[in-house]
């Protein structure tokens, strides 16, 4: 499990981390939010360019048609990420894709699982060789699967192989759990502070520069719609600047303190924490991996930023007061 490492000397301590009986698989927050947000980009763009006139250079015919492109294709990318899920119920799996029937299996049925170093999707093949469902591995949810398919002694390969004689996995595999070693702080201090680190910052500072000096270049050339396009996207590194600077979780023995990037802030106890959800986001900057805190009804009681730093602090804390861990 991938946990930001923190700066004093760490151990390695094995958890037990239990298994959900039912969880469903979905493509990841950014493949669903993304389309939503090009879609009234590309209209606006689109729009400008027409009511401009000939004043804009429409002599770029291939940028009309990029933006005409990207007008279809995201409410078809959106409807894709909306309907496109893996439901696993028990022993049961359902693979639902967009216009698309319904694909049923059980884990019974998986032979192995092919998972080549690089590539994007992670594919279930049956004894036959037949392929059962193709993953991508940003999904919400995968870490779930996986490990259900590791405790059920499922083999993972980087490349389906030829002939198959392997026996299958058993249809029993036990306790809905996982052993993990992890590496954590021997033990968490009193009081301690989950923050950004500094390169979120430096991301976001870099970004903003950069757009506003994209959009400046776009108004000297009087490209004006490009430039109020543009525009948007320093204004948005600049909010998520101030947002990773502002944001940061206290401990102080049994209290949460949480100051979010704008509002109130918000205090727990440790005492209303039923149980620990581990989550890892696969990003192009690799794996990323947070704890979300749950109440005895499943309810977020508290989820920290995904990165931040001391975020081991928080879970060893958690394994010393006996809170269980889940996926």
């Amino acid at each position: 499990m991938p946990f930001k490492r923190p700066a004093r000397r760490e151990n390695t301590r094995w958890v037990s981390v239990y298994i959900p009986a039912r969880y469903t698989l979905r493509p990841s927050r950014a493949e669903r939010v993304v389309p939503l947000l090009l879609l009234p980009l590309g209209v606006f763009l689109l729009l400008a360019c027409l009511l401009d006139g000939p004043e804009f250079d429409p002599a770029l015919p291939w940028f009309l048609l990029i933006l005409g492109a990207l007008i279809v294709a995201c409410p078809l990318w959106a409807l894709w990420a909306r309907e496109t899920r893996l439901e696993v119920d028990g022993e049961a799996l359902a693979y639902h894709r967009w216009k698309r029937p319904v694909e049923e299996f059980t884990f019974s049925q998986v032979a192995f699982v092919q998972a080549r170093e690089g590539r994007e999707t992670l594919v279930l093949w049956d004894q036959r060789r037949q392929v059962l469902c193709r993953l991508h591995v940003t999904m919400d949810g995968l870490e779930i699967l996986l490990a259900d398919l590791r405790r059920r002694g499922t083999l993972f390969l980087p490349r389906a192989p030829k002939g198959w004689d392997q026996p299958l996995p058993p249809a029993d595999p036990g306790p809905r759990k996982e052993e993990l070693d992890l590496d954590l702080p021997a033990r968490a201090p009193e009081a301690y502070c989950l923050r950004y680190p500094g390169l979120y910052t430096a991301i976001f500072v870099a970004a903003g520069l950069f757009f506003c000096a994209a959009a400046l270049a776009c108004f000297w050339m009087d490209v004006w719609p490009v430039a109020l396009a543009v525009l948007l996207f320093p204004l948005g590194a600049f909010g998520a600047l101030v947002w990773v600077r502002r944001e940061r979780i206290q401990v102080r023995g049994d209290r949460i303190l949480r100051r979010p990037g704008w509002g109130a802030e918000q205090e727990i106890r440790f005492s209303d924490v039923a149980a620990a959800q581990l989550r890892t986001y696969v990003t192009g900057l690799g794996s990323l991996s947070s704890v979300r805190l749950l109440d005895g009804r499943g309810q977020v009681l508290l989820s920290p930023g995904v990165g931040m730093e001391g975020t081991a602090y928080l879970l060893a804390d958690l394994i010393d007061r006996g809170v269980p861990l889940t996926y």
